[in-house]
This record gives structure tokens, sequence and C-alpha cells, in this order.
């Protein structure tokens, strides 16, 4: 309420769990992202969530999911494409084989297909 910081981000990258398996991670239950959210809220904050697109195992039902969800809980969404870390699990070469990764050539390296996703 003192105008120092104007939004609360509560990212969840995904809400699909079988998407989250193939890129090894995790969220937090979505009973505390409410929480949070209502924290935020109290604050008098405006709440963004981040999204990432085109993650190993995503869909067209799975990617509409997640706007369902952005949507429901009335928040913003900030949408990043996929990027290919260096020491991330889905950089290993057994990662990159099973979803069929493919990158741009030059940093960062965004992925632009995999098995369910293509541009």
């Amino acid at each position: 309420r003192s105008g120092m910081v104007s939004f609360g981000d509560a990212a969840i990258q995904t809400t699909d769990s079988n998407v989250l398996a193939a890129v090894e991670r995790k969220n937090i239950p979505v009973d505390r992202y409410r929480t949070l959210i209502g924290l935020y809220e109290e604050e008098e904050l405006t709440v963004y969530t981040d999204l990432i697109w085109g993650l190993p195992g995503s869909t067209v039902e799975t990617w509409t999911k997640d706007l369902q969800w952005v949507t429901d809980l009335d928040l913003r969404a900030n949408v990043n494409r996929i990027e290919l870390l260096t020491n991330s699990p889905m950089n290993s070469p057994a990662s990159r084989a099973l979803y069929q990764l493919k990158t741009t050539r030059t940093r960062p390296r965004l992925i632009t297909s995999s098995t369910t996703f293509d541009e």
C-alpha cells in the first residue's frame, strides 16, 4: 500500500502434472497459490503468473487448461517461451532425444519443437 510494490507474482509455469513430470519440476499445491494470491489481493496488488509455452509434453489441451486456470483466478499472465538452459534436466542427451527437442542456433536456446509442440 506504500506504492513501492505494484504487483505480486504467483509463477506456475503449467498446471499439468504430466508436463511438470516431463521437465522434472513440481509446483506448490494449488491451494497455496490461492492463499498467496489472496495475500497479494489484500495488499491491493495486481497478481501475475508466469506460464511457459512449449514445454515438452504440453499440448493444445494442456495449454488451454493453463489459460483457463489464469482466467478462473482473474490473474494476468506473463507468457514465456521455453528456453533450454545449460544445466537443466531437459538439456540432457536423454531428454533431448526422448522429446526430440529442436532449438534455435543462437542464445537464448529457445525450443522450437518437441514431440508434442511445433512452431
